[in-house]
């Protein structure tokens, strides 16, 4: 059995509510280590779910236009 995503329609594109670490790791070529160690620094906002984190699309999203930015 297959457990699809939450997701949100924002501006006509689908956004998954949340995002693990590994997810972000993926999207962005780099370790879950390294998503973990911005979370822990406070460079990327996030919650916990047990021990796990989460984070928000729209916290990805800030982030990532951010990133844009300093570019």
């Amino acid at each position: 059995m297959t457990i699809a995503p939450i997701v949100e329609h924002v501006g006509g594109m689908e956004h998954p509510h949340v995002y693990s670490p590994d997810d972000l790791a993926e999207r962005w070529g780099c370790s879950g280590e390294t998503v973990r160690n911005m979370i822990r620094s406070g460079e990327l906002p996030a919650f916990r779910v047990g021990r796990m984190y989460r984070i928000r699309w729209q916290d990805v999203d800030r982030h990532e236009r951010c990133e844009r930015d300093s570019e």
